[in-house]
């Protein structure tokens, strides 16, 4: 795949509110009375995650049946999409899964890598943005795309969280991000997008005025779109230092920082002691050890391996039987 390319979607575009509801399986009446309250249907979720800044990170839970038609919406609709590779944020591709180990490895080895973090990305897209995406790209009638914007936005922006959200969020540089991909891949850099993160690396090494023209060209780019850069988050990593994206060493190939793998391994030897003592064991935090295991197993093969089997073969069996902590 052109790794310029712009995103593509094939199929024939609904051009009536009566399709869109026969393509939902839902009567006309039932559908215009889903999206007239769509922007209501939604609910904090019990758990929120924490940023690295220790602020709450602002999601939202969409109610059941409206959870239910947006899941329809991606598999109708943003699930039939072909993204190009630069885009490796929330994208569903068995045929090229992305995640942002993937993302890592896309800048890994580079001689430079610059990080741009774009500001409170998700309510910042507004509804005249994701109608942009349902009327211009998809090229659905303005009624469709009027009642696909109200299903997907709640008080006019993008709610990160909703099912469509992430896809919709993808798409929103649709019309021109190809074109700047194309204009730095001239320059010899290579971008890529984890939604709100920005990676821009070159293979050979670089000036500090190339590396601020390109930030400049970047952010310029980012803000002509109605985007905020964080600036206090923009980094310019060098292959001579410790080259660290999205949380992950990226000076060869995608790697956990050593403090990282020592944690992980404090983790897994408490979680060996309290094993042997099942019915008081903290299963959540249990749990959490072994999704960690299971992420240094990812990265360092041989490492989690050995680490994995320093812990009974059925661990997971006894975490069933163990007592859920208050």
């Amino acid at each position: 795949m052109n790794l310029s390319s712009r995103p593509s979607y094939s199929r024939a575009p609904v051009r009536s509110f009566s399709t869109l509801a026969s393509t939902f399986g839902v009567t006309e009446a039932q559908l215009g009375r889903l999206v007239e309250k769509a922007s209501s249907m939604y609910r904090r979720p019990q758990r929120r995650a924490v940023k690295k800044d220790g602020t709450l990170r602002d999601t939202w839970d969409a109610l059941p049946q409206l959870k239910a038609l947006q899941e329809l919406i991606n598999k109708r609709f943003l699930r039939q999409i072909i993204f190009p590779h630069f885009l490796q944020g929330g994208i569903r591709d068995l045929a090229s899964p992305r995640d942002y180990v993937r993302h890592v490895g896309f800048h890994a080895g580079a001689a430079c890598a610059i990080v741009l973090d774009i500001a409170d990305f998700f309510p910042s897209i507004t509804e005249v943005q994701v109608y942009s995406v349902w009327q211009g790209f998809f090229r659905f009638s303005a009624d469709v795309a009027q009642a696909l914007t109200k299903l997907t936005t709640k008080d006019g922006f993008l709610p990160q969280g909703a099912k469509t959200s992430n896809y919709l969020a993808n798409l929103v540089f649709w019309r021109d991000e190809h074109s700047l991909v194309h204009r730095l891949k001239t320059l010899g850099w290579r971008y890529s997008r984890l939604t709100d993160d920005v990676v821009v690396s070159k293979a050979t090494p670089s000036t500090h005025g190339e590396e601020t023209r390109i930030c400049r060209l970047v952010a310029g780019f980012i803000q002509a779109q109605g985007f905020v850069v964080n600036r206090r988050k923009l980094k310019i990593n060098r292959q001579c230092r410790c080259m660290e994206l999205n949380g992950l060493v990226a000076n060869a190939h995608p790697a956990l920082p050593k403090a990282e793998r020592n944690a992980i391994r404090a983790q897994v030897h408490g979680l060996k002691r309290h094993l042997a003592h099942p019915q008081c064991l903290d299963t959540s935090a249990a749990r959490s050890t072994l999704g960690r295991l299971g992420k240094l197993k990812r990265l360092h093969e041989k490492e989690g391996k050995a680490l994995r089997a320093t812990l009974p073969d059925n661990v997971e069996r006894l975490l069933g039987q163990a007592r859920v902590s208050p």
